[in-house]
């Protein structure tokens, strides 16, 4: 899934014909809509279209969608619509949108809602509801896709929810299923949905209540996404419009990955042997090139407010990220202002700091609790290199468990990037290098490391607060 602007995701599907791109928006609400054009058909194929006859009634419709006109016209140019180029360029297109629409040109699928309230019961709190497949719906901020690899995965996920309570023809037909089992047969029920599951026709999705976890993000997944965020006011270019929340965790892998064991409580980081120099604004004042940027960081006379960040990010055992902003003073020394916390996926920095003080860059953590495999070791996502590029900020760094990782920006860097496609490939990336046999963490360094290379920045790691450059 690529996002093309703020508010608008393109999700490929294969299907018999060829593959076809969705294009997925949501309104004031947070109800996501497919839209499609009457020839290229929908992604989403068992989502119920909005009828609209009346052009009031779709102008305000169109109002709640709250697009801007350059997100109009990549929608517009995206579906392929035979508008010409002045159409596109034009002022207001609503009232030339609103007649596709009425004419059924231009329709909207409305997609299936993932209620937390009502989901089936699950272990630790979460509850799962289930949507018809085969296309994963896009990362939303209170759920994730639970990957099924066959019917083994699919009976094993059944046997831990409780379907005291369920309407098993309600589950169905929200699944998008036409016909559904006899009534009184749990047993039978169950089995059918293992078989859906298994198949990809029904996909299931963990669900938290909305306060209870934020989005996901590396972007970071979901990573899987890898994945997610708060909005954005938009700007003139909508697609280099920089992200708020400066952490983007990968979203969590698949269901199929290989989980390191869950860790009987944070660890705070070991100590690490003094390196003889502490790092000072110098450190990370904009090199020429990475292999310019310093051979190694100290920021250790940090790392007990990193390890009490990292000691904060796991309130009542479920994730949460901190983090603080690095700033230096008027005479280039170091320190950790305005210390916080975020959401389950994302951090959100306060760069308010004090006149004398100069904002450099971010630290945060990568928290990952029991229920998502309380794994450790994952590195900086797209999203964070992302964000720190749009932001022209110097660093970024992130703790998690006791590893410590960060990227330097350098001259060499573009001044601006599409973040969310940059957070999105790399999370592919990181899926992709799991399917090949490597773990989460080492996954995620990989693709931190290429993704450093690729954007002209340099990329450390470590441990204690000193760290160590990794890429050139």
């Amino acid at each position: 899934m690529i996002s093309l602007s703020p508010r608008i995701t393109m999700v490929p599907a294969d299907f018999a014909g060829g593959m076809l791109h969705g294009y997925v928006l949501s309104d004031r609400f947070g109800t996501l809509y497919e839209a499609c054009g009457s020839v290229r058909g929908a992604v989403y194929r068992k989502a119920p279209a909005c009828v609209v006859w009346e052009m009031d009634a779709a102008l305000q419709f169109l109002d709640g969608l709250q697009l801007e006109q350059q997100e109009w016209s990549v929608l517009l140019q995206a579906l392929n619509l035979g508008l010409e180029r002045p159409f596109l360029d034009a002022g207001d297109h609503r009232p030339d949108i609103a007649r596709l629409i009425c004419q059924r040109s231009l329709e909207f699928r409305r997609l299936p809602t993932l209620d937390y309230k009502r989901g089936v019961p699950g272990e630790r709190g979460l509850k799962y509801c289930f949507v018809p497949g085969p296309t994963p719906l896009p990362n939303q901020v209170n759920a994730r896709h639970v990957a099924i690899g066959g019917p083994a995965q699919a009976q094993k996920l059944l046997g831990t929810l409780d379907f005291s309570k369920t309407e098993w023809d309600k589950l169905f037909k929200t699944a998008g299923r036409e016909s559904v089992p006899p009534q009184g047969s749990v047993a039978g029920s169950k089995q059918l949905l293992a078989s859906l599951l298994a198949s990809k026709q029904v996909l299931a999705y963990a669900v938290r209540p909305i306060g209870a976890a934020q989005e996901r993000g590396a972007s970071g997944a979901a990573a899987a996404a890898p994945e997610p965020r708060q909005k954005a006011s938009p700007k003139a270019n909508p697609v280099q419009q920089a992200p708020q929340p400066t952490s983007m965790r990968a979203p969590d892998p698949p269901a199929t990955s290989k989980a390191p064991p869950p860790a009987a409580a944070p660890t705070p980081a070991p100590p690490a042997p003094q390196p003889t120099t502490a790092a000072t604004a110098k450190d990370f004042a904009l090199p020429k090139s990475p292999a310019d940027a310093p051979a190694q960081v100290d920021l250790s006379a940090m790392q007990k407010q990193y390890d009490q960040l990292w000691a904060n990010s796991f309130p009542g055992g479920r994730a949460l990220e901190n983090g603080g902003t690095l700033v230096s003073d008027a005479k280039g020394a170091l320190s950790l202002a305005n210390p916080g916390s975020g959401t389950a996926g994302t951090f959100t920095p306060n760069l308010a700091v004090a006149a004398q003080q100069k904002v450099l860059g971010v630290f945060h953590t990568h928290p990952y609790d029991a229920t998502e495999g309380s794994y450790t070791g994952i590195s900086l996502s797209g999203g964070d290199a992302g964000y720190m590029l749009v932001k022209q900020q110097n660093a970024i760094i992130a703790q998690s468990g006791t590893e410590q990782f960060m990227y330097l920006r350098t001259a060499a860097s573009p001044t601006t990037v599409n973040a969310a496609a940059l957070d999105a490939a790399q999370n592919n990336r990181i899926g992709a290098l799991m399917a090949s046999g490597k773990d989460f963490s080492e996954a995620s360094k990989i693709a931190a490391q290429e993704t450093a290379k690729a954007q002209g920045l340099a990329y450390y790691e470590g441990s204690g607060g000193v760290l160590k450059r990794v890429y050139p």
